[in-house]
């Protein structure tokens, strides 16, 4: 599978998906959260990433959600690049930002999971009955 070229925000060289999801340590069943930075209505959703072991039993909630249509995007930036999401994603993004204090940490696995590294997906998609179990509550988004 060819890399995907991410649009960069201001001054940030261009990097592809794979330089912002660091290596997971699968023995201390780590995940990574994502933190969504305070901002208005209309400026671009901007996060975060964290990583956590389960193990620590991190404070964090976990979103479940309606994917959506996914050739429909809209850019929300990660670590300084910017990525495409879901509309329905980023909508929900938008309220939690809007709603949320901003320290808040977000599992998504859409986000938080590498989507592009096979091993790693199937390493986490086996964890998620453990970081839903594990959250401080589960978050449904139906959408608008």
């Amino acid at each position: 599978m060819e890399p995907q070229e991410l649009i960069v925000s201001e001054n940030v060289p261009a990097r592809h998906v794979h330089e912002i999801y660091t290596n997971l340590d699968r023995g201390r069943r780590e995940i990574r959260l994502i933190s969504v930075t305070p901002g208005e209505w209309s400026d671009e959703i901007n996060c975060e990433f964290t990583v956590a072991s389960l193990d620590d039993r991190p404070e964090y909630y976990a979103l479940s959600y309606t994917w959506g249509d996914p050739t429909i995007t809209r850019p929300i930036i990660i670590n300084g690049v910017r990525k495409q999401a879901t509309v329905s994603l980023e909508s929900a993004l938008r309220r939690l930002r809007e709603t949320a204090e901003p320290s808040i940490m977000i599992w998504i696995d859409a986000l938080c999971i590498n989507q592009e590294d096979s091993v790693e997906r199937s390493h986490q998609v086996g964890m998620m009955g453990d970081i839903y179990r594990f959250t401080r509550e589960a978050l449904i988004w139906i959408g608008e």
